[in-house]
């Protein structure tokens, strides 16, 4: 364990008159491991930075909405909270009051519930059809 040191002073302002406090940090040693296993679990976690067209209920843009939003978003996310902040704030209208209502619901069944609700409400063939 490294000897810890007491703090030091700088040599006295001449314009104020006051010493300045020198303040030594100390930072871990970091190997190359221990960066690169860093730099692989943040790459894994980071937020998708792509944009994309927000989906608004119509029944017709809904397959390209949810293959876009799997391929931006949640195929790059692993916590099924941080999908659904997504899937919030990328859906407007009918759409967008259906993903939030299941914002309260526990960490693992919100996303899972928006998403079949979704595909209920937006992604049935015979809707789509009707919708044209």
């Amino acid at each position: 364990m490294p000897k810890r040191q007491l703090p030091q002073f700088g040599p006295i302002d001449k314009a104020s008159g006051t010493k300045h406090l020198i303040i030594h940090v100390c930072m871990p040693k970091t190997n190359a491991s221990n960066s690169s296993r860093i730099r692989s679990t943040a790459g894994r976690q980071r937020h998708p930075h792509k944009s994309m067209s927000s989906f608004e209920g119509d029944p017709s843009e809904y397959c390209n909405f949810i293959d876009a939003f799997d391929t931006i978003v949640a195929n790059k996310l692993s916590d099924d909270k941080h999908k659904l902040f997504f899937l919030a704030k990328y859906t407007k209208g009918s759409a967008g009051l259906l993903v939030q209502g299941c914002q309260h619901m526990p960490r693992n069944e919100g996303y899972q519930r928006a998403r079949d609700l979704l595909q209920q409400m937006f992604g049935q063939k015979f809707q789509i059809a009707r919708h044209r």
